[in-house]
């Protein structure tokens, strides 16, 4: 499993996950400083990975062949968001208020979504299906945008400004961050499915299923939450500083977190109890750690 990472001192760095001798291990397998600012958001997209920084430029390196595939540019401000379909379209936000539609086929941009947010975007996400995308942006709006006529399809007035926007993999489900608050929709009604409120900002938050939600903020723990019962699994001490991001992946039939801090450390975590057992489960449970990374700044 690789994990990738963006740093403020303008490095992405590769990370592989390892397992020998029954014990996990997770090692660097590339440094690169191509970039100008620090980097803002990295997205996968096939076999390519791209990295939005505040040097105004998307880096895209070939993930198969470790190499510098080269830049993108389009915008006229931070990148602040990317995001991945398959091996076939990037979507990247800006600063500039633009939102840009890229095609990984010669890398060329398809359309540019001219004054998507005024103010600038700060957080986009694309459906499974391909065909939806939500964004968020200083403008206090949450948009939906068709991207088969790479127009706007909906407007959703917000309070405040919208800081992370994310669907859930299977796409029953969206969620929306504005500061301390996390809140949960239903695809389908755009009803009120779970709030979360924090004692500090919220970072980030993905969707390890349908009905599990984890989130990293302002403190050291990262906290998972059932959807279905409407409570909270665990909170757990990840770390010694805030957590700035999470992620996950499946391999081997085993569930990864990983999380990344203002501390320098990358973990990696082992969900050890299975899915199905979740949905009805309310005590408390252990996510195991498997693996660190160390390197301050990350």
């Amino acid at each position: 499993m690789d994990v990738l990472v963006g740093t403020y001192e303008e490095f992405v760095l590769g990370l592989k996950l390892q397992k020998q001798d029954e014990k996990y291990k997770l090692s660097q397998t590339f440094s690169d400083h191509g970039q100008c600012g620090s980097v803002r958001c990295i997205a996968v997209s096939g076999k390519f990975v791209a990295c939005g920084s505040s040097d105004e430029t998307i880096k895209v390196y070939d993930l198969q062949k470790r190499i510098d595939f080269g830049n993108l540019i389009k915008h006229n401000g931070t990148v602040t968001c990317v995001d991945g379909f398959k091996s076939e379209n990037l979507l990247s936000g800006s600063e500039d208020g633009t939102i840009c539609i890229w095609r990984t086929r010669g890398w060329e941009c398809d359309r540019t979504l001219v004054n998507a947010h005024k103010g600038g975007v700060t957080s986009l996400s694309i459906h499974p299906s391909g065909k939806l995308a939500l964004s968020v942006g200083k403008d206090k709006s949450l948009r939906t945008w068709n991207l088969i006529k790479a127009r706007t399809a909906y407007v959703k007035n917000l309070h405040a400004v919208g800081d992370l926007v994310r669907w859930s993999d299977e796409g029953t489900r969206y969620l929306v961050v504005i500061d301390s608050t996390l809140t949960v929709y239903s695809t389908e009604s755009a009803d009120v499915v779970y709030v979360v409120k924090t004692k500090g900002r919220i970072h980030s938050a993905v969707f390890v299923q349908e009905d599990i939600l984890a989130i990293g903020s302002e403190s050291p723990n990262v906290e998972l939450h059932n959807l279905r019962t409407g409570s909270l699994l665990v909170s757990f001490e990840a770390h010694e500083k805030r957590v700035k991001a999470l992620a996950y992946a499946a391999a081997e039939g085993e569930t990864f977190l990983c999380t990344a801090s203002s501390d320098g450390f990358v973990k990696v975590w082992k969900l050890q109890v299975p899915f199905h057992f979740l949905k009805t489960r309310r005590e408390p449970w252990p996510p195991e750690k498997v693996s660190f990374f160390n390197r301050d700044g990350a």
